[in-house]
């Protein structure tokens, strides 16, 4: 299990997650930032000044509902007991990967914020992603910029998706610590 924040620019494509757990009592940090646009993921070590290039080999997908989902449902989330302690969420699902996975989403019902995501594919199993502390717009532009080491970084012929990559970055930390 992972914690980390994310910064994600919606209109350019952009996404990069700050990866950081503790395993063993040993802090660990690895970024991933992805370029869509440019097809490019790039797995960052800032300990140990690496950078990791692959191909993306799965399209952008926007941090909403998702085109063809049909809605699960609608619950209150917290209490509905007392004004201000509740929040009114809807559930959406799908088929992902030409319909070798699953996935299901929910966002608040004003904003459309995310709140979490479970996916499933045969390859990658069960994914849980859960958003908190959201801030709308992009604090800081320079988030999508790699890192100076990351221009020398080979680009490898190896290619990933956002859930490998993820999965990847788990295993990372988890086998260094």
């Amino acid at each position: 299990m992972l914690n980390g924040r994310f910064t994600y620019d919606g209109l350019g494509k952009q996404l990069h997650i700050r990866n950081m757990g503790i395993v063993n009592n040993k802090p660990s940090a690895k970024d991933l930032l992805i370029l869509y646009n440019e097809g490019v993921l790039n797995n960052i070590d800032y300990s140990k000044w690496t950078c990791k290039k692959r191909l993306m080999n799965s399209d952008f997908i926007p941090l909403g509902v998702p085109e063809g989902a049909t809605q699960a449902g609608q619950v209150v989330a917290g209490s509905s007991s007392l004004s201000g302690m509740d929040v009114l969420v809807n559930s959406w699902k799908g088929a992902i990967h030409q319909g070798n996975g699953y996935y299901q989403s929910t966002f608040t019902e004003f904003g459309c914020l995310p709140m979490t995501n479970l996916l499933y594919t045969p390859q990658t199993h069960w994914t849980s992603i859960s958003y908190y502390n959201i801030l709308l717009g992009i604090m800081n532009p320079m988030d999508f910029i790699p890192p100076f080491f990351c221009q020398k970084a080979k680009l490898e012929s190896h290619e990933t998706n956002f859930i490998d990559a993820l999965k990847s970055v788990t295993r990372e930390i988890v086998s260094e610590a």
